[in-house]
């Protein structure tokens, strides 16, 4: 899920030129944030003239350099231009600060992640792993690794086991003494327990990230046993370790530590946890966007069913009212067949005796023909209406 939001700006010709001549690229696109590419197809698409590579660091060493005029542009051509730019999204304050200060903490000599030479007083974890990976074969990569059990998410060969672990005690220790924790899991994602992997998450902060220790891989070409001139590709772990984020993020946070001519991974400690730290401020955000979208959503499931009610409530009334013009119209042919009989009556027999079996059927069939008169049950629940009429 995106982590950042967007907004247009209008990027004008005269203030880009002087923006691209003071500050290097790469430096005033991120403060528009776009990337230093786009940047410089803005000021082609402008004509704006932008350092030539070199120039900064001719600068750096006070050399001399030349600024080229901004060259003149006929009235077709744009002197200004709209593009959406993305702004991270922050989570609350506290957060923000928080994470800004342990950041800062890890940048500091004095709190260096330091690996011992030995596994002394290793971590509950990593002696489980170790027990458990003593009983490992190599699979078909070369990599020794648990299955089928929880423990600490490592695929190294034979021969890195012991720095791996070593690696893997110390961030721990370190972890633990930040307020974090470590729990390693099962990969719930394969159906058979003798075939999953095991998974490792760092809760910190209230987030879970997903990491892991693997060594690269490297091919190696063998000669067929079978056919002289025939060969197959194999792999094999090459001694580089990695330590890697699992855990997905969208705004381009590192995730990948490794051995390298500078240093080895021992020494990156510090700067894995500093990436930790930015991958749990981008998921702190994203709880943030998913909490807002849920209250959204709220509202809106809220405002369709206020709209289903009103509607429901709008179609009983209506057909309360069908219903009473339809009662009425019935009392009305009710006694307009009655005074029809009446009069057919009269004419034959004369006038209808009063108490007389006729007369008691006409009064009762009237009586019939009020209780279905909506009109007339109207008067009757409204005593004060039907005095004044």
């Amino acid at each position: 899920m995106p982590t950042y939001s967007e907004k247009k700006i209008v990027l004008h010709r005269n203030q880009l030129y002087a923006e691209v001549w003071k500050t290097p690229m790469l430096t005033l696109s991120k403060r528009y944030g776009l990337s230093d590419v786009g940047l410089r197809k803005i000021c082609k698409r402008l004509k704006v003239p932008v350092p030539k590579v070199g120039h900064w660091q001719r600068v750096k060493f006070g050399k001399m350099v030349s600024q080229p005029r901004l060259p003149a542009i006929a009235l077709k051509d744009l002197a200004q231009v709209e593009v959406a730019v993305r702004e991270r999204l922050i989570a609350d304050e506290e957060t923000e600060r928080t994470i800004a200060e342990c950041i800062s903490r890890e940048k500091r000599p004095d709190v260096k992640i330091v690996v011992g030479p030995s596994l002394y007083d290793p971590h509950p974890l990593v002696s489980h792993t170790l027990k458990v990976l003593s009983k490992v074969e190599p699979d078909d990569m070369g990599w020794i690794k648990p299955r089928g059990v929880a423990a600490l998410d490592l695929a190294v060969g034979k021969g890195n086991v012991d720095r791996a672990l070593r690696i893997f005690d110390s961030l721990i220790k370190a972890i633990e003494k930040r307020g974090g924790t470590i729990v390693p899991e099962l990969n719930p994602y394969k159906s058979s327990c003798r075939q999953r992997d095991s998974i490792s998450w760092i809760v910190w902060m209230g987030e879970r990230i997903q990491f892991r220790i693997l060594e690269a891989l490297t091919t190696v070409k063998e000669k067929s046993r079978f056919f002289s001139d025939t060969y197959r590709t194999r792999f094999q772990p090459k001694g580089q370790l990695v330590l890697r984020i699992e855990t997905s993020t969208t705004e381009g946070c590192r995730r990948t530590w490794s051995d390298r001519s500078s240093g080895g991974l021992e020494e990156k400690l510090n700067e894995f946890l500093i990436g930790v730290l930015a991958v749990i401020r981008e998921k702190k955000a994203e709880g943030i966007i998913l909490a807002k979208q849920a209250a959204i959503e709220r509202e809106r499931r809220r405002v369709r069913e206020e709209e289903e009610k009103a509607r429901r409530e709008e179609e009983a009334r209506i057909q309360d009212l069908e219903n009473l013009v339809e009662a009425w119209h019935k009392s009305e042919r009710v006694r307009a067949f009655l005074r029809a009989m009446k009069e057919m009556v009269i004419a034959r027999d004369g006038e209808i005796a009063p108490e007389s079996e006729r007369d008691r059927m006409f009064q009762w069939a009237e009586g019939y023909a009020d209780s279905i008169d909506s009109i007339e049950m109207g008067r009757t629940r409204d005593p004060e209406r039907r005095s004044s009429d």
